[in-house]
């Protein structure tokens, strides 16, 4: 007999509830606007399929590719809390929400979907600068484009009237990996390596400085001769997990996302981090980079902060490794970054989350925000593993695994 077969799986999630958004089992959290600990979910995708290909997560709406079928909770069409089920005549690989609009790559030779009607996918007529088709893989976006992992290559959709054309960004090796934070985006390669873009103004680029804009994928040179197996961006800072279990982070940490301990308003302490920035913070998602201090070639020395009137935040401009290891060491498998927060999955099966708990997303029954990575101990006993994660916005989720053969 088989794991698959010995093992019973079950789909886990918590954090932000507003819309009515999570597909929960239990009913009582219909009126729930935060999830403080984690909730089985109706669904459970199937072995060998990973969260963020069956998951499109924003902050007011959840969808579930069930298949042929996309099951969507929360804001739809200009609708809130509407629950939707979009059906498909191929099967559905991957899904992602796109301002208001569902999109899917599909089991067919142009596959790229999107939802049109409610109920209903269609076909997307897409095609590139020559006019041929494209086979698409994963589809995922920042705040203002779509980006496209196909067969071959990574590019970018570019809507001109009532079709999209595919541009190539980055074809020097295959991706194997492709995550949007809001601003930026992160490459993985087959052969390892990590390539980032877009806005750099919270380091997240991991370039080792502040950049305004990077308009080609740029190798993340500090992690370059290190064999990488996994990557994920999140709002503004970004995390890269390597072949031999270590943790690299990198951005801001603003709600102590990063892991390492973040400056508190009027804190007069000197930053842990070699590579910290002072910025002051208007409590907005868009801060002016113009309100940015300090010299980006920082030497690798404490570099002290002095008081202001709004709360100091931490950057990392450079991949730094986040210590796990106390009391015995932890290797990773995975990891997840969300808006302000991020979680990873041990080898061992143990999901430990950080980072802004503004509404539960961290899973452990409050909503406070902390800067330790954190078990969360509700399923770290009694013969249960997490297999994987996935954070978006202001939620996690997350797939037990339970083993029945005991």
């Amino acid at each position: 007999m088989s794991h698959e077969e010995k093992a019973e799986r079950e789909l886990y999630a918590c954090g932000y509830n507003g819309f009515e958004q999570l597909p929960l089992i239990d009913p009582k959290y219909e009126k729930s606007q935060a999830v403080l600990y984690p909730a089985q979910c109706i669904f459970c995708p199937p072995y060998g399929a990973q969260l963020r290909h069956c998951l499109s997560v924003s902050w007011s709406s959840c969808s579930l590719n069930k298949g042929k079928e996309v099951l969507h909770n929360g804001f739809s069409f200009n609708q809130a809390k509407r629950k939707d089920i979009i059906r498909s005549e191929n099967r559905v690989i991957s899904i992602h929400n796109f301002k208001g609009s569902l999109f899917a790559t599909a089991s067919t030779p142009r596959n790229i979907l999107v939802q049109r009607s409610p109920n209903n996918f269609e076909i997307a007529k897409i095609e590139d600068k020559d006019g041929r088709g494209i086979k698409a893989v994963y589809l995922d976006s920042d705040v203002n484009d779509i980006f496209v992992l196909t067969e071959t290559d990574a590019g970018i959709l570019e809507q001109t009237g009532g079709m999209f054309i595919y541009r190539t960004v980055f074809s020097e090796d295959q991706v194997y990996v492709l995550s949007c934070g809001k601003e930026h985006v992160l490459l993985l390669t087959k052969s390892g390596m990590v390539f980032s873009f877009g806005a750099g103004s919270r380091g997240q680029l991991g370039h080792g400085v502040v950049e305004d804009k990077v308009q080609t994928p740029t190798q993340v040179d500090a992690i370059a001769a290190i064999p990488i197996k996994d990557i994920s961006a999140g709002g503004w800072h970004s995390a890269a997990v390597s072949e031999y279990g270590d943790l690299y982070i990198w951005g801001w940490n603003e709600s102590g996302q990063l892991g390492f301990p973040k400056q508190t308003k009027k804190d007069k302490s000197t930053s842990r981090s070699p590579l910290a920035k002072k910025r002051r913070w208007s409590g907005k998602d868009e801060a002016s980079k113009d309100e940015m201090t300090g010299n980006s070639s920082a030497k690798e020395e404490d570099i002290s902060v002095t008081e202001i009137d709004t709360e100091d935040v931490t950057f990392l401009m450079s991949p730094q490794i986040l210590d796990m290891s106390p009391p015995k060491e932890v290797l990773i498998k995975s990891a997840s970054c969300g808006s302000r927060h991020t979680a990873a999955v041990t080898r061992d099966g143990h999901l430990y989350t950080w980072g802004s708990g503004r509404w539960g997303q961290l899973g452990h029954g409050n909503e406070w925000t902390q800067d330790t990575p954190t078990r969360v101990e509700r399923f770290a006993d009694g013969g249960c593993r997490v297999v994987d994660v996935y954070c978006r916005e202001w939620n996690t989720f997350f797939v037990l695994e339970n083993d029945i053969s005991q």
